[in-house]
């Protein structure tokens, strides 16, 4: 049976993936399901019951603890805007010195790691620096600007979607373009019939 689901939450699954293949085995990756989609009185009720027990609106998709510090992931589509409540709570903890960022893609989500200096297993910290997706007022940043950097190389992406392809974990279709397949299959690192049986290509 084929796993239903939104860009979103494949988004996420893709993303909780890699952050558990890739940070210490001492993080902790956290989603907090903090909206209930049941519609009517009933679905009310039980939002209401949520909040009453600490579930908070806005609160980011996956917080990330390592390295004590904490970063809060909110996760969307390539079109998807942020809510009032989703951004009152971005501002809440970026005034706090709290880490948060917007990731709409894989890439976003381990540069995201990068600019606020989380330790991976896969990719070295120090010079994988690149310009943060994070939408945050110009106020909230270090004079007001992001801190640009060189992006991971080549090889390092391609080494690190080659172990996702090559792992039986969930693995969204469209997570991975073409010209990484085409970069993977370069490096020898999967083969053609890994990505179809796959079904990423």
């Amino acid at each position: 049976m084929k796993r239903r689901g939104t860009p979103e939450a494949d988004l996420q699954r893709a993303v909780v993936q890699a952050l558990r293949l890739i940070l210490p085995r001492t993080a902790a990756i956290y989603h907090c399901a903090n909206e209930v989609t049941e519609p009517g009185p009933r679905g009310a009720r039980r939002q209401a019951n949520l909040v009453g027990m600490g579930v908070h609106p806005g609160f980011a998709d996956l917080m990330v603890l390592c390295d004590g510090r904490v970063l809060f992931l909110e996760l969307k589509a390539p079109r998807g805007k942020l809510s009032p409540a989703q951004e009152a709570f971005r501002d809440a903890v970026l005034a706090q010195g709290f880490g948060w960022a917007l990731v709409r893609s894989l890439y976003d989500a381990l540069g995201a790691l990068a600019d606020h200096g989380l330790t991976t297993r896969v990719v070295p910290q120090d010079p994988v620096r690149r310009a943060a997706r994070v939408r945050q007022p110009a106020a909230a940043r270090p004079g007001g600007k992001c801190d640009e950097g060189p992006r991971p190389s080549d090889d390092e992406l391609a080494a690190f979607y080659a172990r996702m392809v090559n792992s039986d974990d969930f693995l969204p279709a469209t997570m991975i373009s073409n010209t990484m397949c085409d970069a993977m299959l370069a490096r020898g690192l999967v083969t053609p019939e890994r990505l179809r049986m796959r079904g990423v290509r």
